[in-house]
Protein backbone atom coordinates (compact mmCIF):
# COMPACT_ATOMS: atom_id res chain seq x y z
CA UNK A 1 0.00 0.00 0.00
CA UNK A 2 1.32 3.55 -0.97
CA UNK A 3 2.01 6.06 2.00
CA UNK A 4 -0.48 8.57 0.23
CA UNK A 5 -3.20 6.34 0.21
CA UNK A 6 -2.59 4.47 3.59
CA UNK A 7 -3.01 8.64 5.14
CA UNK A 8 -6.45 9.29 2.68
CA UNK A 9 -7.42 5.37 4.43
CA UNK A 10 -6.79 6.60 8.58
CA UNK A 11 -7.93 9.97 7.43
CA UNK A 12 -11.51 8.78 6.32
CA UNK A 13 -11.55 6.18 9.28
CA UNK A 14 -11.14 8.90 11.70
CA UNK A 15 -13.82 10.81 10.15
CA UNK A 16 -15.90 8.49 10.68
CA UNK A 17 -15.20 8.88 14.47
CA UNK A 18 -15.41 12.17 14.81
CA UNK A 19 -17.07 13.74 17.46
CA UNK A 20 -19.73 16.70 17.36
CA UNK A 21 -19.42 19.53 19.31
CA UNK A 22 -21.62 19.62 22.16
CA UNK A 23 -23.25 22.86 23.23
CA UNK A 24 -24.41 23.00 26.83
CA UNK A 25 -27.24 24.84 28.51
CA UNK A 26 -27.09 26.28 32.35
CA UNK A 27 -30.12 27.02 34.34
CA UNK A 28 -31.11 27.74 37.72
CA UNK A 29 -33.05 25.78 40.21
CA UNK A 30 -36.21 26.98 41.95
CA UNK A 31 -33.39 28.46 45.03
CA UNK A 32 -32.48 30.92 42.60
CA UNK A 33 -28.98 29.99 43.30
CA UNK A 34 -28.02 26.78 41.88
CA UNK A 35 -26.96 26.43 38.72
CA UNK A 36 -27.48 22.94 36.59
CA UNK A 37 -25.64 22.25 33.39
CA UNK A 38 -26.93 19.73 30.34
CA UNK A 39 -26.25 19.02 26.65
CA UNK A 40 -28.93 20.12 25.04
CA UNK A 41 -31.59 23.47 24.27
CA UNK A 42 -33.92 21.76 27.10
CA UNK A 43 -33.37 19.06 29.29
CA UNK A 44 -34.06 15.84 27.59
CA UNK A 45 -34.37 11.91 29.08
CA UNK A 46 -31.22 10.27 29.13
CA UNK A 47 -29.43 13.13 29.12
CA UNK A 48 -26.27 13.34 31.74
CA UNK A 49 -27.31 16.49 34.54
CA UNK A 50 -24.55 17.96 36.25
CA UNK A 51 -24.29 20.63 38.90
CA UNK A 52 -21.96 23.83 39.07
CA UNK A 53 -20.14 24.22 41.94
CA UNK A 54 -16.85 26.01 43.17
CA UNK A 55 -15.26 22.68 42.93
CA UNK A 56 -16.20 22.72 39.42
CA UNK A 57 -19.19 20.55 37.23
CA UNK A 58 -20.13 17.26 39.68
CA UNK A 59 -23.25 14.84 38.34
CA UNK A 60 -26.31 15.77 40.06
CA UNK A 61 -27.49 13.83 43.26
CA UNK A 62 -30.26 11.33 42.67
CA UNK A 63 -33.16 13.54 43.32
CA UNK A 64 -36.50 15.18 42.25
CA UNK A 65 -35.77 19.04 41.31
CA UNK A 66 -37.16 21.94 40.04
CA UNK A 67 -35.80 24.56 37.40
CA UNK A 68 -36.56 28.03 37.91
CA UNK A 69 -39.18 28.05 35.48
CA UNK A 70 -41.19 25.54 37.06
CA UNK A 71 -39.65 22.58 35.11
CA UNK A 72 -39.84 19.56 37.30
CA UNK A 73 -36.62 16.58 36.81
CA UNK A 74 -35.91 13.80 38.27
CA UNK A 75 -32.38 12.74 37.72
CA UNK A 76 -31.35 8.57 38.73
CA UNK A 77 -27.50 8.11 38.43
CA UNK A 78 -26.89 11.33 36.77
CA UNK A 79 -29.25 11.11 34.20
CA UNK A 80 -31.80 12.64 33.49
CA UNK A 81 -34.93 9.74 34.27
CA UNK A 82 -38.09 12.35 33.60
CA UNK A 83 -38.69 16.09 32.30
CA UNK A 84 -42.17 17.64 33.16
CA UNK A 85 -42.42 20.77 31.52
CA UNK A 86 -43.44 23.72 33.44
CA UNK A 87 -46.78 24.54 31.30
CA UNK A 88 -47.97 20.46 31.80
CA UNK A 89 -51.00 20.69 34.14
CA UNK A 90 -52.18 18.03 36.23
CA UNK A 91 -53.84 15.08 34.62
CA UNK A 92 -57.57 13.85 35.12
CA UNK A 93 -57.26 11.58 37.94
CA UNK A 94 -54.22 12.89 39.54
CA UNK A 95 -53.25 12.87 43.07
CA UNK A 96 -54.67 16.02 44.38
CA UNK A 97 -51.87 18.54 45.79
CA UNK A 98 -49.96 17.78 48.11
CA UNK A 99 -50.29 14.01 47.72
CA UNK A 100 -47.57 12.06 45.70
CA UNK A 101 -48.18 8.59 43.57
CA UNK A 102 -45.55 6.38 43.60
CA UNK A 103 -45.45 6.05 39.38
CA UNK A 104 -43.07 3.05 37.37
CA UNK A 105 -39.38 5.16 36.57
CA UNK A 106 -39.67 5.12 32.31
CA UNK A 107 -36.47 3.65 31.01
CA UNK A 108 -34.35 6.20 29.31
CA UNK A 109 -35.17 6.25 25.44
CA UNK A 110 -31.69 7.60 24.76
CA UNK A 111 -28.35 6.49 25.32
CA UNK A 112 -25.95 8.82 27.18
CA UNK A 113 -23.59 10.75 25.84
CA UNK A 114 -21.14 11.20 29.03
CA UNK A 115 -21.24 9.65 32.07
CA UNK A 116 -19.08 11.27 34.80
CA UNK A 117 -18.41 9.41 37.94
CA UNK A 118 -16.94 11.83 41.18
CA UNK A 119 -16.24 10.39 44.69
CA UNK A 120 -16.27 12.94 47.32
CA UNK A 121 -14.45 11.92 51.00
CA UNK A 122 -15.79 14.22 54.10
CA UNK A 123 -13.97 14.37 56.65
CA UNK A 124 -15.76 15.04 60.62
CA UNK A 125 -13.23 16.39 63.22
CA UNK A 126 -15.09 15.57 66.46
CA UNK A 127 -13.80 18.31 69.30
CA UNK A 128 -11.07 15.74 70.56
CA UNK A 129 -9.55 15.92 67.43
CA UNK A 130 -9.53 19.76 66.62
CA UNK A 131 -7.82 20.17 70.49
CA UNK A 132 -5.42 17.61 69.73
CA UNK A 133 -4.93 19.35 66.35
CA UNK A 134 -4.74 22.84 68.30
CA UNK A 135 -2.18 21.61 70.49
CA UNK A 136 0.00 20.05 68.13
CA UNK A 137 0.02 23.27 66.81
CA UNK A 138 0.58 25.63 69.96
CA UNK A 139 3.32 23.46 70.43
CA UNK A 140 4.94 23.78 67.01
CA UNK A 141 4.43 27.93 67.04
CA UNK A 142 6.19 27.84 70.59
CA UNK A 143 9.42 25.54 68.97
CA UNK A 144 9.24 28.21 66.40
CA UNK A 145 9.56 31.20 68.85
CA UNK A 146 12.19 29.26 71.42
CA UNK A 147 14.12 28.63 68.00
CA UNK A 148 13.52 32.33 66.98
CA UNK A 149 15.29 33.42 70.11
CA UNK A 150 18.20 31.20 69.95
CA UNK A 151 18.90 32.15 66.49
CA UNK A 152 19.01 35.84 67.84
CA UNK A 153 21.48 34.50 70.24
CA UNK A 154 23.93 33.01 68.05
CA UNK A 155 23.58 36.14 65.66
CA UNK A 156 24.94 38.29 68.36
CA UNK A 157 27.25 35.99 69.39
CA UNK A 158 28.62 35.67 65.64
CA UNK A 159 28.62 39.57 65.95
CA UNK A 160 30.68 40.03 68.46
CA UNK A 161 33.35 37.79 67.50
CA UNK A 162 34.00 39.17 63.77
CA UNK A 163 34.04 42.89 66.12
CA UNK A 164 36.85 41.07 67.79
CA UNK A 165 38.72 39.38 64.92
CA UNK A 166 38.38 42.85 62.96
CA UNK A 167 40.23 44.75 66.28
CA UNK A 168 42.86 41.96 66.45
CA UNK A 169 43.19 42.47 62.85
CA UNK A 170 43.48 46.36 63.05
CA UNK A 171 46.46 45.75 66.22
CA UNK A 172 50.18 46.15 64.17
CA UNK A 173 52.01 42.97 64.68
CA UNK A 174 55.71 42.97 66.31
CA UNK A 175 58.25 41.20 64.12
CA UNK A 176 59.34 37.90 65.34
CA UNK A 177 62.41 37.62 68.03
CA UNK A 178 64.82 34.93 66.99
CA UNK A 179 66.50 33.25 69.51
CA UNK A 180 70.54 33.78 69.38
CA UNK A 181 72.27 29.99 69.79
CA UNK A 182 75.72 30.74 72.13
CA UNK A 183 78.91 29.22 70.81
CA UNK A 184 80.44 26.55 73.36
CA UNK A 185 83.64 25.42 72.54
CA UNK A 186 83.64 22.16 74.78
CA UNK A 187 80.00 20.89 72.46
CA UNK A 188 82.14 22.04 69.51
CA UNK A 189 85.32 19.92 70.41
CA UNK A 190 83.73 16.51 71.32
CA UNK A 191 81.33 16.42 67.77
CA UNK A 192 84.98 17.12 66.23
CA UNK A 193 86.56 14.21 68.12
CA UNK A 194 83.57 12.19 67.13
CA UNK A 195 83.64 12.85 63.53
CA UNK A 196 87.16 12.11 63.77
CA UNK A 197 86.92 8.36 65.27
CA UNK A 198 84.22 7.88 62.59
CA UNK A 199 87.60 8.19 59.93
Amino acid sequence: MEFNAAIDKLQAFLEKYKKEELKFTDAKLDDGVTIVRFPSDAPTVGEPLTVITEQGELPAPDADIVLEDGTQIKVVNGLIAEVVPAEAAPEEGAAPAGETVAAPMAAPTQSPKMIVETITKENHFTKEVEDSYNGKFEAIEKENADLKATIEVLEAKFNEVVELVQVIGSKPSEAPVEKKKTFNAAEFRKAFRADLDKL
